[in-house]
């Protein structure tokens, strides 16, 4: 009866954790390609949905104007989803415009899981990449990024932001999840309560594996017990997998540690 007890308190706590880490942020759409942020709430995190100026197999230049666009799609959509599809491996450009900057304020994008690799430019200058995308498998160079960026803004109150991205190397093509945006300060409390909210369900999945599968160990016929504290394992690592690549930047730091020390 303790066990039960334990375990429904486990399994009430992470669950009250994750839905903590699912609250929604408010969305800001694009019409045709143009934010208008005039009026945002200086504390509200918001996701960038609406349709990007798209331009498919083409890396377009990063200075050309939002209005030289014919087609518009959006960007948190696989664009094997897109009239017409275009495959899981291949190459695209998405653009738009942000008007509404105050120049006192210091706003952000938190770039969030894209396949493959992208490079993102503001006002027609390189300002952020991950990996190097290509026109074909060779070109590209794969990584995985999700970080927290200033946009570089010069007292201009409206910006152009151009993406060149690519896929070779992943089953899932484009942009997973939408890219967040609001000022730098708000952005980085967000994430870094995701992070927080993130290592406690990991915690509490760890440790719920730990008991059930030790649980198995010293009493073979409790087979229930070690089936759930692999399930328990299983979650676990998956919400290190997850959520901003936590899992890959924890062992990535650990591993160039052991360089250093050697």
């Amino acid at each position: 009866m303790k066990i039960k007890s334990i375990t429904f308190i486990l399994i009430l706590l992470a669950l009250s954790l994750y839905t903590m880490s699912c609250t929604k942020e408010e969305r800001l759409y694009a019409s045709h390609g143009i934010y208008d942020i005039s009026n945002i709430d200086n504390d509200t995190v918001y996701t960038l949905k609406g349709s990007w100026g798209y331009a498919e197999k083409e890396f377009v230049s990063a200075v050309m104007p939002l209005d030289a666009y014919i087609h518009f799609q959006p960007l948190e959509s696989a664009w094997t989803s897109y009239t017409p599809p275009q495959p899981v491996q291949g190459y695209a450009s998405y653009a738009i415009k942000i008007c509404g900057f105050e120049p006192e304020k210091v706003y952000a994008i938190h770039f969030t899981r894209t396949s493959s690799a992208f490079t993102v430019f503001l006002n027609g200058k390189l300002f952020y990449a991950s990996g190097v995308p290509g026109k074909k498998f060779e070109e590209e160079v794969f990584d995985w990024h999700a970080d927290t960026v200033i946009l570089p803004l010069d007292h201009e109150n409206e910006a152009t932001i151009v993406i060149h991205l690519s896929n070779f190397h992943d089953r899932n093509p484009g942009v997973e999840t939408p890219f967040l945006f609001g000022l730098y300060t708000t952005l980085q409390a967000k994430k870094a309560l995701d992070k927080l909210i993130s290592s406690g369900i990991f915690s509490i999945l760890l440790s719920m594996a730990t008991f059930f599968i030790s649980l198995f160990l010293f009493y073979r016929k409790e087979t229930t017990a070690g089936l759930f504290g692999f399930l328990c394992y299983g979650f676990a690592v998956r919400t290190l997998c997850y959520n901003d690549f936590f899992i890959e930047r924890f062992f990535f730091r650990v591993y160039r540690r052991i360089l250093c020390i050697g």
